[in-house]
């Protein structure tokens, strides 16, 4: 399947707000919160203010018209930022995850001019921490705690938020 990432239109927000609920909170995907964390991932007012964010670049993989995969790619000062990064769980395991992850950092270092990437990942999930390090993220050493927001849903045991890091060539 050939990935074309395309910037994200306020026409896809209902749908983006569904992949990533369903990828991040669902109970078909390789890898899942749900035991972690209850409630939604995202809501429609937060993909809105993404897409009006000009440090927030919201991408989106079209397949017939349906979004298959999205991730967005923040502009912070001397790195790029990775998150949201969410492949449809009926396409999951066949290699469309590692095809927008290498997108994306082709993105941050071509068009954001970032020769750094990081993203956070919750301490609790090793499998996504293991998918990471295979992809050459290195961890930092640095965490901080899961954040108090009912709008990112509400952790059912206390969690941590773990740092990891890539450098771009």
């Amino acid at each position: 399947m050939n990935i074309i990432l395309e910037k994200a239109r306020n026409e896809d927000i209902d749908d983006i707000v569904y992949l990533v609920n369903t990828a991040y909170r669902g109970e078909q995907g390789w890898t899942t919160e749900a035991d972690l964390i209850a409630g939604d991932r995202t809501n429609t007012n937060e993909v809105t203010d993404f897409l009006n964010n000009p440090n927030m670049h919201l991408l989106v993989v079209y397949n017939r018209g349906e979004i298959l995969a999205c991730v967005c790619v923040e502009n912070a000062r001397d790195k790029a930022l990775i998150g949201y990064f969410a492949v449809d769980p009926k396409f999951q395991n066949m290699g469309i995850g590692q095809s927008v992850l290498s997108h994306a950092e082709n993105y941050a270092l071509t068009v954001l001019h970032k020769n750094r990437i990081n993203l956070l990942i919750i301490s609790a999930r090793s499998e996504l921490k293991s998918y990471y390090l295979r992809h050459g993220y290195k961890v930092t050493g640095l965490s901080k705690d899961f954040p108090n927001n009912p709008a990112l849903g509400s952790p059912t045991k206390p969690l941590s938020l773990e740092f990891l890091s890539k450098i771009l060539k």
